[in-house]
């Protein structure tokens, strides 16, 4: 039964939305996202035979203060701006 946590954003809209757009932000350090990215970009591979994968809006996927200004976004645990946590394939 669902219970109404996060399970693929963060809980803190700081972190798991975007400002400009409003698009949530997927939460790179829990196993159910790269989970669920690795599997989809795999079956369209497969199911599909696509030749490549495009991936849009990449500064937003890399620095938590893209776009945002000071108060919006929350530092990692170093102090900078950068995501650590990120989905590889």
């Amino acid at each position: 039964m669902f219970d109404g946590t996060h399970l693929y954003e963060h809980a803190d809209p700081r972190q798991g939305e975007t400002q400009r757009v409003g698009h949530y932000i997927f939460n790179y350090g829990r196993y159910e996202v790269d989970e669920y990215l690795t599997s989809n970009a795999f079956f369209g591979l497969d199911k599909y035979h696509i030749d490549g994968l495009r991936v849009d809006a990449v500064a937003s996927m890399i620095y938590l203060d893209y776009a945002r200004k000071d108060g919006e976004w929350v530092a990692n645990d170093y102090a900078e701006e950068k995501i650590l946590k990120r989905s590889i394939f």
